[in-house]
């Protein structure tokens, strides 16, 4: 099955995170500092930016906003079945479609639910085939903060399981976020602990992480 994340952390910058999923870490002439998927990003781009420029972009539509604060990004990693797409030597599709543009056709599902910027990797470097999307939490129609909470999460995964079927491939059975809102507070809680959640076919239960 494929599983869906969306991740909280927030170790590095914008450029940072950016760097990351592209295995760039390094700056200029300093190599001492390496992404582990240096090498093994196998497609890179951007929707409404400059993709060699999309931390520059994203930081010039927050201060045109006037939403320099806050979170500085929103991060999902899409995660295919082990080995899915490595064992279709020619990637066809019975309806001739190739199944790697399927990370394509994903990352504009997510930016026409969110209606924000975005830069998406591909990385080939474990047995999962996996994505990373990185979101400006700006939205472009109304210039305010993106809120994802849980409705907006399954209804992600619902979107992103007819993509998956139309490439034949299998589908998300399950994900993974933290709620929070656009202040960085816990929301769906009672403000006390942080809560994650767990969504199922079934629904969605809520898990308290282990310290």
């Amino acid at each position: 099955m494929a599983i869906f994340h969306y991740i909280s952390d927030s170790r590095y910058t914008l450029d940072g995170v950016i760097r990351y999923i592209r295995g760039r870490l390094n700056k200029g002439n300093d190599v001492r500092q390496t992404s582990k998927h240096y090498g093994n990003v196998s497609d890179y781009d951007g929707l409404f930016v400059d993709p060699d420029h999309a931390a520059m972009d994203m930081l010039l539509f927050k201060n045109i906003c006037s939403k320099e604060g806050g979170s500085q990004y929103k991060h999902f990693v899409l995660s295919l079945e082990d080995n899915e797409l490595v064992r279709y030597l020619n990637c066809m599709t019975p309806e001739g479609l190739n199944r790697w543009d399927v990370f394509w056709d994903v990352a504009w599902a997510i930016q026409d639910i969110t209606n924000c910027q975005l830069v998406y990797a591909v990385h080939t470097n474990t047995k999962n085939i996996h994505m990373h999307i990185i979101i400006n939490p700006i939205r472009m129609d109304t210039y305010q903060k993106l809120n994802i909470d849980y409705q907006m999460f399954y209804g992600m995964i619902g979107t992103l399981n007819e993509i998956l079927r139309s490439y034949r491939l299998r589908e998300i059975r399950g994900g993974q976020g933290f709620c929070r809102d656009d202040d960085d507070q816990i929301i769906n809680n009672d403000d006390t602990e942080r809560k994650w959640w767990n969504i199922y076919p079934t629904g969605i239960e809520y898990l308290i992480p282990q310290s």
